[in-house]
């Protein structure tokens, strides 16, 4: 009978230079030596060049944030000798469902895991796991999540340390993780991993924008031939399988996938986001006085707004019976005036969006007139402040009279930074803001709330 194979060593030759050699090492057998080893050194596979380019086009991405490594993070180890195998490194896709928690004491959360799943290079499942909060469970997203407080807090939820483990007990070094803005996946585990694909990155959107991106269904139908229900919650098993499908399309195509577009307006549709929690129940028929003539009974889907653990708002569609009564509808109430305001960073200095805040812009801006909202955008990927901001107005002519003026955005009580101001030249034909009344329970530093209303 044929001796059983011997385990071969790790090889400890240094990592190869080269395109391949920044992104992994590829190490050669040890040279023969007086005295043999006793074991055979072992050979570390490469990554195939395919995911090896999927990985550099994900770093090379303008909005790519890579993950950055903080004390108490965990991370993949190399396995134990006698653990370890010829087979090279393993491909996983990831995908995290987030809710948001928190309290006054401790601090909120809205990025919070509530659960984790991950997929082998075929969509088998690995980990599935429900994780139990570490804090006052305020909004499971469940629209969004399919996730409820009953599913987090029941007898199949594990701890956090337990599901951490649980990916680890799969993950190496070497492994590939592809995820859709899988950085925030590993921030919400609280888990470091370089060798990462984001197919959120590997997918180009054809706009005029900056900063976009496909959604994961849009992509779904547009190269994979297979249209999901947006209606439906995000699964995290489900999303994590399209991940590696979408993945490992794009690393079998001899060259890249061009842009492709957005998806086009739906002609009979008004998208209606930023509905103030104060009309309750009375919210669907507030939108038909709002945007008359759409269908009755809009579902208004609410979320607790990250940045403010007070503010509940919703969004619903209006549907409408063609698309000149969902064009008449949008042009019943008048838009807010925006003001464009922009300014330039010093290269190596904070971004001063960063230092700004829509208090300051607000008070800088209410001396021509009523600011109704103040937006800093944000590049998606990375959340840093653009380098620009909108100011509306109620009235256009105090917009008109802002775009001329010369204003300075305070900082601290002895530093205020000067910006300049123009009408904005985009908007209002298929999107806008709309003022409403406010609640009046509710203390707030603008004298109207508002609404935006989107043609989908």
């Amino acid at each position: 009978a044929a001796a059983p194979p011997t385990k071969r060593k790790r090889s400890t030759a240094p990592k190869a230079e080269g395109t391949l050699g920044s992104l992994q090492g590829t190490y050669g057998e040890a040279e023969a030596s007086a005295a043999p080893p006793k074991k055979k050194a072992k050979k570390q596979f490469a990554w195939p060049v395919a995911w090896a380019w999927l990985m550099s086009r994900t770093m090379q991405h303008e909005n790519w944030r890579a993950p950055e490594f903080a004390q108490g993070q965990v991370f993949a180890k190399e396995p134990d000798e006698d653990d370890s195998d010829d087979e090279g490194p393993s491909v996983f896709a990831l995908a995290t469902s987030l809710i948001y928690v928190g309290d006054q004491d401790k601090g909120y959360d809205p990025k919070h895991l509530g659960r984790v799943a991950l997929v082998d290079s075929f969509g088998g499942v690995i980990v599935d796991c429900l994780v139990k909060p570490r804090q006052e469970i305020l909004d499971c997203r469940t629209h969004l999540t399919g996730l409820t407080r009953e599913m987090l807090t029941g007898p199949l939820a594990v701890d956090f340390d337990e599901a951490q483990r649980q990916i680890l007990r799969f993950l190496k070094p070497t492994s590939l993780l592809a995820g859709y803005f899988v950085t925030g996946d590993l921030e919400a585990l609280n888990m470091f991993h370089r060798p990462l694909i984001d197919v959120a990155h590997i997918f180009e959107v054809d706009s005029r924008k900056k900063h976009q991106h496909h959604s994961l269904r849009w992509m779904s139908e547009q190269l994979l031939g297979k249209a999901i229900d947006e209606h439906e919650p995000y699964d995290a098993v489900e999303t994590a399988q399209l991940v590696m499908k979408l993945a490992t399309y794009e690393a079998s195509r001899p060259t890249s996938t061009p842009k492709f577009e957005p998806p086009k307006e739906r002609p009979t549709e008004l998208l209606v986001k930023h509905i103030p929690y104060h009309w309750g129940d009375r919210a669907s028929g507030l939108l038909n006085v709002l945007c008359p003539g759409a269908a009755q009974n809009p579902v208004v889907r609410w979320r607790l707004n990250d940045s403010d653990p007070t503010d509940w708002r919703g969004e619903a569609v209006l549907v409408y019976p063609s698309q000149e009564l969902r064009d008449i509808a949008f042009q019943k109430r008048p838009a807010l005036t925006d003001v464009y305001v922009f300014w330039e960073d010093v290269p190596g200095a904070p971004p001063l969006g960063a230092l700004f805040t829509e208090s300051s812009m607000m008070r800088a801006f209410s001396e021509f007139g009523t600011v109704v909202n103040v937006r800093i955008p944000r590049k998606g990927a990375t959340r840093e402040p653009q380098s620009f901001a909108f100011v509306s107005f109620l009235s256009k002519d105090d917009a008109a009279e802002a775009s001329r003026s010369k204003v300075s955005i305070e900082i601290t009580p002895t530093w205020k930074a000067p910006v300049k101001a123009r009408l904005a030249k985009f908007g209002h034909t298929t999107d806008k803001r709309v003022a409403i009344e406010p609640d009046p329970e509710r203390e707030s530093e603008f004298l109207y709330d508002w609404v935006h209303i989107v043609k989908r």
